[in-house]
């Protein structure tokens, strides 16, 4: 039956034909008009083809029926068609060989331009007379006389017709904005991606915008706190009267500061430029004397996110980029996340103070190893570690007494055989020869990975990244894992995409160096490459 309808659908496709027809039983019938389709045609189409719905464009918008023969078509528009559609090469060198086949004959040129009508339509158009300034004038104040009349506003997107364009605007377009040339396009989704930054930060800081016009220009500013009125050439803006003690500097960084200059007796400068001289870089504290710099990112200002203007990739090198600096000075660079500070911060006041003053020196040979339990492990790492505690199959303590000194975790890995998951030495204690006791005790070959936020050495792994979730949850690097708690999900795009467009805030690391141990020795990077 299917078949004749194929043969004979010019015929059927026509209802009086489809009425008056013997070839088809009433229940045939009833079912082709019951099938998914608004003309005759398209319902003889989906019944044959056995189709339930209207197929979907790449853009997710419904396409239309073309013929019983060629069925639906491939895209929903010309612009989705031009943007998806993948062309050949052959097709091409075609259409091409074709237009010029077309114009050569028509015109007896190879393209269109080349002709003496398009050039006098060119110089016709060059030549057209200009409106002078009051004309245009009168033109612009009699337009936006209608405009006020008609809608309430200046501008007719504006007003009582704002959301009639724009519902107008998506069904047409499918986005509620006008139609510009890309370059245009690009720029108002820039300063729109830096107005809502704006916004953002505005409500932060409690402040109301009064008057804004570009990050270029004089923008004016009201502080709902204390109701001073102010003004802002570029940059976000802070109120000068309630953020006069702290210039500018958050309150933990300040806090850090405070902290080090209550048992440290040399000198503690903040917002250091001196170090990175000819640029407009600066450490947020610096010791001379240690040779020492201390960083402290706050989660929202050095974190990539939707309103970010660059990749990701220039982002973590530009992040990278004050460690590698130092590096080259010979200084040391501590750098350390807003999350995590606020996750433990006796325990980053305590690893700070280990670096700066010099430790109880406590003789390796006078220390015994022991095995320890999970509990044990558990405790002193979260007393003592940056990250907290992280399981493994084998838990040392080493031990003075009855004191524990240092605990080292170690975890299978699928290359090396063990990895070293955590390694953390009491506060205040220096074990000379502690850390090669446990790995002669530990006796089989594993890595460990030195996170350079903390510790200088060479980047072998490259710099990861974490997510902090709008609620403040920080979760690990593999975006795939988040996708249960973004609340849109676009699998157009990559999972990494869509954790930003969800307003997670991606916080870069400095990336890890790699040391092996209780095997021969050869070039890590090479060895790291190869697993």
């Amino acid at each position: 039956m299917k078949t004749f309808i194929e043969q004979n659908v010019n015929k059927l496709s026509r209802q009086k034909y489809f009425s008056t027809t013997t070839e088809l039983s009433e229940k045939e019938k009833e079912a082709i008009l019951e099938s998914f389709g608004s003309s005759l045609g398209e319902k003889l189409h989906n019944y044959v083809k056995g189709s339930k719905e209207n197929p979907t464009c790449v853009c997710g918008a419904p396409v239309k029926f073309k013929s019983f023969k060629i069925g639906y078509q491939s895209f929903c528009s010309k612009s989705c068609s031009a943007k998806h559609q993948k062309r050949s090469k052959e097709s091409i060198e075609k259409a091409k060989k074709t237009y010029k086949k077309t114009m050569l004959e028509k015109y007896g040129v190879e393209n269109y331009w080349q002709t003496e009508e398009s050039k006098n339509l060119k110089r016709d158009f060059s030549n057209r007379p200009k409106r002078s300034k009051q004309a245009e004038e009168v033109a612009l104040k009699k337009r936006q006389e209608t405009n006020l009349r008609k809608y309430g506003h200046t501008c007719s997107l504006y007003g009582k017709n704002a959301e009639k364009v724009k519902k107008i605007l998506e069904e047409k377009y499918g986005k509620n904005g006008v139609q510009k040339r890309a370059s245009q396009v690009a720029s108002q989704k820039r300063w729109n991606k830096h107005f809502e930054s704006l916004v953002a930060h505005c409500e932060r800081e409690n402040l109301t915008i009064l008057d804004y016009s570009s990050k270029n220009a004089k923008n004016f500013y009201r502080c709902n706190t204390c109701n001073l009125t102010f003004h802002r050439i570029n940059g976000y803006p802070f109120c000068p009267e309630c953020n006069k003690s702290s210039q500018f500097v958050s309150k933990k960084e300040k806090e850090i500061a405070n902290y080090i200059r209550s048992f440290y007796k040399g000198e503690v400068r903040e917002n250091y430029r001196q170090l990175f001289a000819g640029t407009n870089k600066e450490v947020d504290i610096w010791l001379p004397e240690l040779n020492l710099a201390i960083e402290y990112d706050g989660t929202f200002w050095h974190s990539y996110n939707r309103f970010t203007d660059m990749s990701f990739s220039e982002f973590s090198k530009a992040a990278e980029w004050k460690r590698l600096e130092c590096e080259k000075m010979g200084v040391r660079l501590i750098t350390i996340n807003e999350c995590d500070y606020l996750d433990r911060p006796e325990v980053f006041q305590a690893f700070l103070k280990n670096v700066i003053l010099p430790r109880k020196r406590i003789h390796g040979r006078k220390t015994i190893v022991k095995e320890i339990d999970t509990q044990t492990a558990r405790e002193f790492c979260e007393k003592h570690h940056l990250n907290g505690f992280r399981g493994g199959s084998t838990k040392l303590g080493l031990f003075l007494e009855e004191q524990l000194l240092a605990v080292a975790v170690f975890a299978k890995h699928p290359v090396h055989q063990f990895e070293c998951t955590r390694l953390v030495f009491a506060s205040g204690v220096e074990v000379i020869g502690g850390w090669a006791k446990l790995q002669a005790h530990f006796g089989k070959p594993f890595l460990h990975y030195v996170n350079l936020n903390y510790f200088p050495g060479k980047n072998v792994t490259g710099c990861g990244y974490r997510f902090v979730l709008p609620d403040g949850r920080v979760l690990a690097r593999n975006p795939q894992g988040l996708k249960k708690y973004c609340e849109t999900y676009d699998e157009r795009i990559s999972d990494f995409a869509n954790c930003i467009n969800n307003g997670f805030l991606c916080i870069p690391d400095l990336g890890n160096d790699i040391r092996l141990y209780n095997q021969k020795r050869t070039n890590l990077y090479e060895n790291f490459k190869k697993s």
